[in-house]
């Protein structure tokens, strides 16, 4: 799913991934106790659910920057700041 590839692209690129899943459960919470519907968001089709947060912690257990510290995750993780600061993605081949 598209939540599990963007944990692995996340830990490849040397980011802390369980964030990933404190971050959705805040969201998950702020709609339980909010009760109410805001009307159509960005995550109509992806809503954090308990169930998202669950599958992100779970993923972040194996897929975490530690798993690819022998890589060169750092290297990535500077040339994907560069593209963003830039706008131009095509700057940098790999």
């Amino acid at each position: 799913s598209a939540d599990e590839l963007g944990i692995k692209l996340c830990a490849m690129a040397c980011y802390d991934t369980h964030a990933a899943s404190k971050v959705f459960y805040k969201m998950h919470v702020h709609n339980l106790e909010s009760g109410k519907d805001i009307g159509p968001t960005i995550f109509d089709s992806h809503p954090p659910t308990d169930e998202r947060y669950r599958t992100l912690l779970e993923e972040s257990r194996t897929q975490n920057r530690e798993a690819y510290e022998a890589t060169s995750c750092a290297t990535l993780k500077s040339i994907f700041w560069d593209a963003m600061k830039s706008g131009n993605e095509d700057e940098y081949e790999m």
